[in-house]
């Protein structure tokens, strides 16, 4: 339902034949509203943590930290 919403939104602001300096912030207003409703209507606690700790570890990445391996190695599998 939300991104009939965004798609609507943006088809309106384009049917308006707006000014570029006016359409341009009214459909990125649209999408910052969309990506809001869906973080808070259909990103659940699990997700919300994988994303947060995926932005974690880019973060440490872009800023020369070196990061943990986001799986752990615990055996020396030799027969593959």
């Amino acid at each position: 339902m939300v991104s009939a919403g965004l798609l609507a939104l943006v088809f309106a602001v384009e049917r308006m034949h707006l000014k570029l300096l006016l359409a341009v912030p009214l459909v990125l207003l649209s999408f910052v509203g969309y990506a809001l409703l869906f973080w808070a209507l259909a990103v659940d606690d699990e997700d919300r943590s994988t994303i947060s700790a995926l932005r974690k570890r880019v973060s440490g990445i872009l800023a020369g930290r070196r990061t943990t391996p986001a799986i752990a190695i615990t055996s020396n599998n030799t027969a593959l």
